[in-house]
């Protein structure tokens, strides 16, 4: 779907495939760049990895928020404040999932550090696409004759 086409409520399978991939794309340079940070982070400044993971989301994310808006998904009516809270709210609950996945193999199951996050960052990914495809980035739906 090109930028500024008007969104008809149908979501094709062909769309959804074609935003799927995009935002894998988007997402494995957002992972680069929310890795490169945790592991700066934790390994070479000494910060606790938990924050380290939350800074390196962080980062990541503004690069997802711009990349989604600007080239994956359609415009949706909604002030760009609106959106970017929505986008925000998603990303509070992927920080949720990552941390807690995370703890749960780092601390309780003794997993490298690493690998927690390539587990946690596959669930992340499937839980944010969801979210922001059906609730952040979902056109504003219009009465009939509007």
């Amino acid at each position: 779907m090109s930028l500024g086409k008007r969104h008809t409520g149908r979501h094709s399978a062909r769309e959804t495939a074609r935003q799927a991939f995009l935002t894998a794309v988007s997402g494995g340079v957002a992972l680069i760049l929310d890795t490169s940070v945790l592991w700066v982070l934790a390994r070479v400044v000494g910060l606790h990895y938990l924050i380290a993971a939350t800074a390196g989301m962080v980062a990541g994310i503004a690069l997802q928020y711009g990349v989604s808006r600007g080239l994956i998904f359609p415009r949706t009516g909604r002030p760009v404040a609106v959106e970017a809270g929505l986008f925000a709210a998603v990303f509070l609950v992927g920080v949720c999932l990552n941390n807690g996945v995370m703890y749960v193999l780092v601390d309780g199951l003794s997993v490298g550090l690493l690998a927690s996050k390539l587990a946690a960052t596959a669930l992340v990914f499937v839980c944010n696409f969801i979210l922001r495809k059906w609730v952040v980035f979902r056109p504003i739906s219009h009465p009939t004759g509007q």
